[in-house]
């Protein structure tokens, strides 16, 4: 059926590239998420980005050469073409960068903007978790950096270790700590 539709789409048909958006909605929504954050824009800003993105991949899809795997091909290429546009930003970063996601729909205040007590709520959950961490500023911050990319970014673990030159494993190990520290001030 998605093979069938990138043909129409390709052809034309709006309705069927329209279609095609709709199903891979939730992909593009993390997407926009990382956009907003990485880019410093606006939500609608970061949606509109994806968007245009995701419609150029999809008009220029080789479906002859990739004709299984359409959702998860083009989901991919669209996030590949995105990240690459955006590789300029920062790889690494400080305490203070770590703050909450885009909005994802009951955050949002009147005005468009995140919550400002929600925003404030996930600063202080990270920074308590953060804290309770034993070792050095450097190795929190290494954890920090690690947190951001993976729950913030949406960044898979494999990346992140290759970007930041460690074994995948200690993202997860590190990962996992943080996420138990987080567990247990909210238990307290």
């Amino acid at each position: 059926m998605q093979a069938a539709l990138v043909a129409m789409a390709q052809q034309g048909n709006g309705d069927a590239a329209t279609t095609l958006l709709v199903q891979l909605r939730p992909g593009l929504i993390r997407l926009a998420r990382w956009v907003a954050v990485a880019a410093d824009l606006a939500w609608p800003d970061a949606i509109d980005e994806v968007r245009a993105v995701f419609f150029e991949t999809l008009y220029r899809h080789p479906l002859e050469r990739r004709p299984h795997s359409i959702a998860a091909n083009l989901l991919l290429d669209t996030r590949q073409r995105v990240i690459r546009s955006h590789r300029r930003t920062s790889q690494r970063v400080g305490l203070a960068a770590i703050g909450p996601q885009p909005p994802s729909g009951s955050e949002v205040g009147a005005g468009g903007d995140v919550d400002p007590i929600s925003r404030l709520l996930v600063t202080q959950v990270l920074r308590a978790g953060l804290d309770q961490l034993p070792g050095s500023d450097e190795s929190r911050a290494l954890t920090a950096t690690i947190a951001y990319r993976a729950w913030v970014l949406d960044q898979s673990r494999s990346d992140i270790a290759r970007d930041l030159g460690i074994n995948p494993e200690v993202v997860t190990s590190r990962l996992h700590r943080l996420k138990t520290n987080i567990a247990q001030q909210k238990s307290a």
